[in-house]
């Protein structure tokens, strides 16, 4: 399958990155997203370089840096394609079909993909508001 993903564009800043997180991307986000990028048809990337994020970089913004963008654990993504809302749709529909995400919360522009231990031991559909606050939409059984 052909790769349409690199490291660098998942990474929020551009400094070299930690080999576990760069083995992580590829694991559990790039290697999956090649699959729903190849299904999509159409170009997939991370919203604003959104994938890992340095403790340090979230809390000069004024976060906690306990993020799943810190990749503690296997780390998350914010994914969008430009293709509009109808394209947008279709991505949520290829991230619940073809990858293991446990957690897919729906902004507006862009999709939050993480793999945080959800206490029911299911996969969670969240759609976001404008100050990101999630409503669960549905749980389903993982793989």
């Amino acid at each position: 399958m052909q790769h349409y993903f690199t490291t660098a564009e998942l990474c929020i800043q551009p400094n070299a990155i930690p080999q576990e997180v760069a083995d992580k991307l590829w694991k559990f986000h790039i290697l999956p997203m090649n699959a729903v990028r190849h299904a999509l048809g159409a170009p997939i990337t991370a919203s604003e370089k959104s994938g890992y994020r340095p403790v340090q970089w979230e809390k000069r913004m004024g976060r906690n840096g306990l993020s799943q963008h810190c990749f503690q654990g296997k780390g998350a993504v914010d994914w969008t394609t430009p293709g509009g809302l109808h394209l947008l749709d279709e991505l949520q529909s290829l991230l619940i079909e073809l990858t293991t995400y446990t957690r897919i919360a729906r902004y507006a522009t862009f999709i939050h993909c993480d793999y945080k231990t959800v206490a029911s031991g299911k996969r969670q559909l969240f759609r976001s508001n404008a100050q990101s606050q999630w409503t669960l939409l549905r749980e389903w059984r993982q793989f």
